[in-house]
């Protein structure tokens, strides 16, 4: 998840990762995912794979388009149940992960998948909003007796010993004092979604996070702990801007039953409906690998741009022959 929230953005404020990045980091890894002992052990040679928060399906369509899932082998799973990845073809399985009352403890974190992948892929959440507390200053009323230390409510007119806004619950959203404070830093959650991936993945997950993961005391016995093979430093820090609403930031017209399908007329393609902005923040692809042994290697990895030409989101010629013969992709 991005700094500003995930990835490309959405109605609803998820911003969903954007197609280069999600099919340069698949792409880096394909070559032992598709010749991997796993693969064998599936109708179709196909991995099981995971996507726990897939939101415009970035990853999914990166898999697909590389031919190393077929729908049946593939389960994504998102919070939102109007998410794009969850309309993708006939097969694939999809999992409307659970929503609570907790803000930590929702969505990949108590939902269990429907099969066990070999892996794990995804753009997992940086942090979850902080819910609202009731005002400790004003009782939850909204509203203080103003006195002398006041300055700013005494430049607004309001008087000494005169009931006035609380500034401790003031929300710029609401234009008043509501009661409620309301926190702007977000409660982390990157570390449970690793944790909870390496838990359900028969072998590989492969994560696309911030680097900022790698710093702070409390996570070095993470790093210690866990099977973590190699980081992909991305060399440009990802783009985000607000998507074409007609195909939700793909570029194609719809996500249904053809190799090759046409683009989007409402954006001609680019997948853009205003300016795009890099990311405030470095962005890495980690690998952690079940059976890997010793100390994690790091690389570089160069993102290309990704053409609006390039439509074909479900396998490529070059992989079709990865399905099993007389096997339908779409069911």
């Amino acid at each position: 998840m991005s700094s500003t929230g995930a990835t490309d953005y959405r109605e609803g404020g998820a911003y969903y990762t954007p197609i280069a990045e999600g099919r340069a980091i698949v792409a880096k890894w394909a070559p032992e995912f598709r010749q991997h002992p796993a693969a064998g052990r599936h109708q179709g040679r196909m991995l099981r794979t995971l996507d726990p928060s897939a939101g415009g399906g970035c990853f999914p369509m990166a898999l697909l388009h590389h031919g190393l899932v077929r729908p049946g082998s593939l389960e994504v799973m998102d919070l939102d149940p109007g998410a794009r990845a969850l309309q993708l073809p006939g097969g694939t399985l999809r999992t409307v992960a659970t929503v609570t009352a907790d803000p930590v403890l929702t969505g990949f974190l108590v939902t269990d998948p429907q099969q066990q992948p070999d892996l794990v892929v995804t753009n997992p959440p940086f942090g979850v909003p902080r819910p609202p507390e009731p005002c400790a200053r004003c009782a939850s009323t909204g509203q203080i007796t103003v006195d002398k230390r006041q300055r700013k409510l005494l430049a607004q007119g309001y008087q000494v010993g005169q009931p006035g806004p609380c500034p401790a619950c003031w929300s710029k959203t609401a234009g008043c004092s509501d009661g409620l404070v309301h926190y702007s830093k977000a409660i982390p959650v990157a570390r449970e979604h690793v944790e909870r991936s390496l838990e359900v993945s028969a072998r590989y997950v492969l994560l696309l996070m911030r680097l900022a993961m790698l710093e702070t005391d409390d996570r070095v016995d993470l790093w210690a702990n866990t099977p973590l093979r190699h980081v992909d430093v991305l060399a440009k820090r990802p783009e985000y801007m607000a998507v074409c609403m007609g195909c939700s930031g793909t570029g194609v017209q719809a996500l249904a039953g053809s190799w090759r399908l046409p683009i989007c007329t409402t954006c001609a393609g680019t997948g853009k409906a205003g300016k795009t902005g890099g990311d405030s923040t470095a962005y890495g692809a980690f690998l952690w690998d079940k059976q890997h042994k010793g100390p994690a290697t790091l690389g570089v990895l160069q993102v290309p741009k990704w053409s609006p030409a390039d439509c074909r989101i479900f396998p490529a010629e070059e992989h079709r022959e990865a399905l099993a013969p007389g096997d339908p992709l779409f069911s």
